[in-house]
């Protein structure tokens, strides 16, 4: 079987006229290559559902944090169990890999001989769908999901048997513990494996379950325990786990496999299995995916733009609908923060993995505006997850969760701006005085959230009593500070939803926090100790004090109030020209001491609309097309760092749409310049957002003006409320190849910025 890989077929697109999006087939715009070259997205090409429980991908021997690189010719498994964007070594369980031959070796002591060779022009890939030619023993594989379910199509060479291996060890992070159980007679493989480590958080951990029924009986089965091969073999434990099936192919080559997972037990994952493909028809499967695809890829369609647009902006949505993802059963079940089994009620889901530093500032707005039931069930889901966490009496939300744990990696606290975000742009179908609850006492008093892990507002009692984030009490406590300010802003705002105005006053008074940690002197943010005095030598680009960047690029990190920010660094003139240097050049990947922009990391993400605060709108709309057009590309190096659980993504999307939100916690976003000459937001409530660009081109990118409904408006802030709540809402851009003169630029039409009371 000879295959065109869809990146070859992007390419060829990218030579033709101007096309639009289809809204029969979106699938056919993702291509889920983009980002799998490491430290340029961290994605992998593999299958699955939107918000999918499974993800069933392959694994390269050298590999990325995710399991793929694009730039590696050997395949080494199929694992069942991903984590999209992640910047370390992660998950990557289960994985299956056929083969032929006697099975001399031992897949857990010498994993190598079951290695093959590929070329991407034997591979191709589509949302929830995956196929390769394995080129060592020429055997075709391919596999299609459904949301914790998958079934695989594997065709064997003529004339030879075939096998499947299954390696528990060939995951990430190895084996804590193991069971595989064969059982020939209803053709089942089944078990379950334990691991854990994330970001070098050895103290997490999970199990994963699954079963796997196959179409054709067994000719021969055994396991593996460590370099020892047991034949005929139907148990084995331990941390040295291996098994193999061997099929006769010789007269039916093609073997059919379906698999479910769960993360509760064995009668789970079969349950999930029997419920999700009951049958063994893998083009219905395959069919049914790309339906659940196009379903949620449809929500927003765009026209006008070249191929290469369009599939850039197509895998965005794809990658960006990843994580979180779903972790409850068919059955309703899900294991929780207790290690407890938990049901949910009726028509909700439970929702894991918390990539909280990241997705706080993209991804819960886009889930709040276009998928609010979603973004609701996941701050229902953090909501849980701090009532079921027993360490040190629980009572705090995840920072950046895993499956069923905590792994405390990145600092500050974002699931409070996470879930106002996502509450102020349309995510209301849940508790939000429980969750304003859990935000206030957490915000005041030290909790807990994790089996064995603090993760709530570090050094809080410090950061109380001094007023800042004190040197010497705190990691990082400069960014630390920024991340506690847009926090304590996030809880101001759902006190103000809720009618607590005591404690809305109290928040957004120590929103302001940050400013403390401005030098009048270098008008920088700076490390300050205890005592007030300040922290030396001084270099904005060193980093001292930052999580992944330096004062250069976190000073710009008070969205809730640039307009004092502004103030403080010395007024407009000073600001533009900082904005000028910063953004003169791009940097891309891990360039956490750059003197310019990065491109690649989340605390540059909301620097470029800062000129709209300045009225120099015509300079965000310049370097925001200028970041899209350098750093992201229809390429497996075509995010310009990791994607971090679809956040780099969501961000390229509202630049692409020319509406950027700013402000974490407000429902509202501030004016960019549109990319497509037509985009229609199909939104939740039965309404449509349309936006259309006159003359958008590479060159015409400037805003001459704008329309809201027919009115002109030049405001650079528009509410969300603005956009939603009308039958058909139009926003249409007039642009042009040169800077308006007075477009956006009075006083009048700046953003908001929030002051204390």
């Amino acid at each position: 079987m000879r295959m065109k890989s869809i990146l070859l077929a992007a390419g060829l697109l990218a030579g033709g006229a101007m096309l639009s999006a289809s809204a029969a087939d979106l699938t056919h715009w993702v291509n889920p290559f983009i980002g799998t070259v490491p430290g340029s997205g961290n994605t992998y090409p593999g299958a699955q559902a939107p918000f999918g429980m499974i993800s069933w991908s392959p694994h390269t021997l050298k590999g990325s944090a995710v399991g793929y690189n694009f730039n590696n010719d050997q395949l080494t498994g199929f694992g069942l169990l991903h984590q999209s964007g992640v910047g370390c070594d992660v998950t990557c369980d289960l994985p299956f890999m056929p083969c032929t031959g006697d099975l001399a070796k031992s897949p857990v002591t010498q994993p190598e001989a079951y290695y093959s060779r590929y070329a991407h022009t034997d591979e191709s890939a589509s949302p929830g769908y995956y196929a390769v030619k394995l080129a060592t023993p020429n055997i075709d594989f391919e596999t299609a999901v459904q949301t914790r379910s998958g079934i695989a199509r594997i065709t064997f060479p003529a004339g030879v048997s075939g096998s499947i291996i299954l390696n528990p060890n060939g995951n990430k992070h190895g084996v804590r513990d193991g069971h595989l159980e064969i059982d020939s007679k209803n053709r089942l493989l089944r078990g379950w494996v334990k691991s854990g480590e994330f970001c070098q958080s050895k103290e997490n951990d999970y199990t994963i379950y699954f079963t796997a029924r196959f179409d054709q009986p067994f000719q021969a089965f055994g396991t593996w325990e460590g370099a020892s091969k047991n034949p005929g073999a139907t148990i084995v434990s331990g941390t040295r786990l291996a098994s193999y099936l061997t099929f006769d192919t010789t007269s039916q080559r093609p073997v059919t496999m379906k698999v479910g997972i769960s993360f509760v037990s064995m009668e789970n994952a079969q349950l999930n299995l029997d419920t999700e493909i009951p049958g063994w028809n893998f083009a219905a499967v395959k069919t049914a995916v790309q339906k659940a695809w196009n379903e949620q890829l449809g929500r927003i369609e765009v026209a006008g733009g070249d191929p290469t647009q369009t599939t850039i902006f197509y895998t965005a949505v794809y990658h960006s609908l990843l994580l979180p993802s779903i972790f409850e059963d068919v059955n309703g079940q899900y294991r929780g923060m207790d290690d407890a089994v938990h049901t949910l009620p009726k028509g909700r889901h439970f929702l894991s993995t918390f990539s909280g530093w990241d997705t706080y500032r993209t991804q819960a707005q886009l889930w709040g505006l276009m998928w609010p039931d979603m973004a609701s069930d996941f701050c229902m889901s953090m909501l849980a997850m701090s009532q079921q966490t027993k360490f040190k009496g629980g009572g705090g939300f995840p920072l950046w969760s895993l499956l069923n744990d905590e792994t405390i990696i990145m600092n500050g606290y974002p699931a409070d701006p996470y879930i106002a975000s996502a509450y102020a742009f349309g995510a209301t179908n849940m508790d939000i005085v429980a969750l304003k609850n859990v935000m206030v006492d957490s915000g005041k008093n030290q909790r807990w959230c994790g089996r064995v892990r603090n993760v709530t507002w570090d050094g809080l009692p410090s950061y109380m009593a001094v007023g800042y984030c004190a040197e010497g009490e705190m990691h990082s406590a400069c960014s630390l500070n920024v991340e506690y300010a847009v926090a304590d802003f996030a809880i101001a705002q759902v006190c103000r939803a809720t009618g607590d105005e005591a404690n809305y006053a109290y928040f957004l008074d120590r929103s302001q926090s940050v400013f403390k940690l401005i030098n009048p002197e270098t008008k920088y943010l700076q490390r300050r100790n205890k005592d007030g005095s300040w922290v030396g030598p001084f270099d904005r680009f060193s980093g001292g004090g930052f999580t992944e960047g330096n004062s250069a690029h976190y000073t710009w990190g008070v969205p809730h109030n640039l307009a004092r920010l502004v103030r403080e660094i010395g007024g407009q003139a000073e600001a533009e020209a900082r904005l000028d240097e910063l953004t003169s050049q791009l940097a891309t990947g891990y360039a956490y001491t750059s003197k310019h922009y990065e491109a690649g990391n989340e605390p540059c993400f909301g620097i470029v609309p800062v000129y709209n605060w300045l009225q120099k709108p015509w300079k965000a709309q310049d370097r925001m097309r200028m970041i899209m057009a350098s750093c992201f590309q229809n390429n497996p190096a075509g995010i310009p760092g990791d994607d971090d659980s679809g956040a780099m993504s969501a961000w390229y999307l509202f630049g692409a749409l020319g509406l950027y939100p700013e402000i974490q916690g407000i429902g509202g976003f501030t004016v960019l310049s549109p990319l497509f000459p037509e985009a229609t937001l199909h939104l939740p409530n039965g309404h449509d957002l349309k936006i259309a660009a006159k003359k958008t081109s590479p060159t015409a990118k400037y805003v001459q003006a704008l329309r809201l409904n027919g009115q002109p408006s030049s405001q650079l802030w528009l509410t969300v409320d603005q956009l939603t709540q009308k039958r058909t809402t139009r926003l249409d851009f007039d642009l042009g190849p040169a800077p308006h003169p007075t477009w956006g630029t009075a006083a009048a039409d700046a953003p908001p910025s929030f002051d204390a009371k």
